[in-house]
Formats: C-alpha cells, structure tokens, sequence
C-alpha cells in the first residue's frame, strides 16, 4: 500500500529534522483500518519557522511520488496531493501550543500507534493522559442532538416553503447528520461517534443505511426528503425515549403533511 511507503518516509523526514522537536501522526494508518484510499496525516511541534510545502517538497524529492496539488485549507493547514491521489495534511505548530493535544476528542486514541518524534517524554505523556480520559457519552447527547434537529427541520422546511430550493437542501445536511448519530445510538454503533458518516456502511444495517438514503435526493425531491427526516426522527425519539412537546409534535405533523 502506497500510504505505508509514504507515511514511513514522512515519519523519518519528521524524526530527522532538528527543528521538530515533537511530532505525531493521526488519522485511519493510526487507527488500524488505513486503505488505498486513505491521507496521511500528522502535527509537527517547533520552535522555529517552517515552510510547510517547500519542506513536504523537499522530503519527496527523488521519491516516487509527484505534487500534482497545493493548497491552504479553510482552517489554515496546508495540504498535498501527490501521485496517486494521496492526500498530505501536515499541520505546524509551536511547541507552545502543544498542550492543545488535551482539548482533543479522545476517540481513536492509540498513543504508541501514533508518536512519531518526541524529545523528552511530553508528548507521549499527553497523548497517553487523552487516551485515559474518560470516553465519549452518545447517550448523554441524544437529547440535545434531537432538539437542534428539530431546529434544523423547521428551518429548513421554512426556507423550503418560501421557495429556496438550494439553501433547503443545504440546510437538510444538518438533519443528515443528527439523524445517522441518533441511528448509531439507536443501533449500538457509536464507535464512530464524532463523524458518523465512517464506515457507516460497514457498521449500519441495510435497513439503516435505506432509511438514510431517503434523506438524499435531489433539488425536486426536498419535501420528501423533509417528511421522511420527520418521520425518522419520530420513530428514533420513541426509540430512545427523547422527550417532543406535543403540541410541537402536532404542529409539526400538521404542517409538513401539508
């Protein structure tokens, strides 16, 4: 796989730059479920300035993979692509701002799996102080996540009245999401809990992954779409034992039947 090649070359870029004084890898290769089709990812922390794309160009140079694409992402991290459509974010920061790796969500936290540099134990440290912590409580967010669906439902069902076909359908991206988390609690498959869209396929039912496709269609299909998130949200509210006004329930039912 041409990411294990990639990503060991990356690693020895990282260990054999003096100016690095930490660095670690995340993503799937950390994960265990890496494939043809993942990026390569990784944090480096240092004292010092650092061009991240003439370095990322440097250490491929003579390598097998080409730079075929460069850009600053929308949050401020560059990313490559190189040959093989493998995607290369590498994200710099001062060692200062290390302690940020405590803010992190601790899913998918594999310490050993995932240093790549460290000086003096502190990141190792970090890392394993994350992974410790406790883990995620889907159950304790099922409320909150179905009450700003419901705000999402009624939103973009009024921007959908009023004739905005695109911007409703914008908008329905909301209840996509809420609705495939509030589906993994609902089923047992919370592992993927952060962005329910992984391996969705893998780990949800056919009868899961039919009841979202109903969500998907296209501009001319937006109000049923609509119903069909209505009708879901009921059931998975039942399901879960999620507490609806009633007469926000009859309203709701009233309305979108219309």
């Amino acid at each position: 796989m041409q990411q294990l090649q990639l990503d060991a070359r990356i690693r020895a870029a990282l260990q054999t730059d003096d100016r690095i004084r930490f660095a670690l890898s995340y993503g799937s290769l950390t994960q265990g479920n890496g494939d043809a089709f993942s990026d390569v990812e990784y944090y480096a922390f240092t004292e010092q300035e650092m061009e991240v794309v003439p370095w990322l160009a440097q250490m491929l140079d003579g390598s097998e993979f080409q730079i075929l694409h460069q850009v600053v992402n929308e949050f401020g991290t560059p990313n490559i692509t190189v040959s093989g459509l493998i995607r290369i974010e590498l994200h710099v920061a001062n060692v200062a701002e290390m302690g940020a790796v405590l803010h992190w969500p601790n899913e998918h936290i594999h310490p050993e799996k995932m240093l790549v540099k460290d000086r003096d134990g502190q990141l190792l440290a970090l890392l394993r102080e994350l992974a410790a912590r406790p883990g995620l409580n889907p159950a304790q967010e099922a409320q909150q996540i179905f009450d700003r669906a419901l705000n999402w439902l009624v939103f973009g069902w009024n921007v959908l009245r009023r004739g905005e076909r695109v911007r409703a359908l914008e908008l329905l991206r909301w209840l996509q999401v809420a609705l495939l988390r509030l589906a993994r609690l609902a089923h047992g498959q919370t592992a993927h809990w952060l962005n329910p869209y992984r391996l969705a396929e893998q780990e949800l039912s056919p009868a899961v992954m039919q009841r979202y496709a109903a969500l998907t269609d296209g501009l001319d299909q937006l109000e049923r779409c609509y119903r069909a998130a209505w009708a879901w949200l009921e059931e998975l509210a039942h399901t879960l034992g999620l507490y609806l006004a009633p007469d926000f329930r009859r309203e709701l039912t009233v309305t979108l039947a219309e």
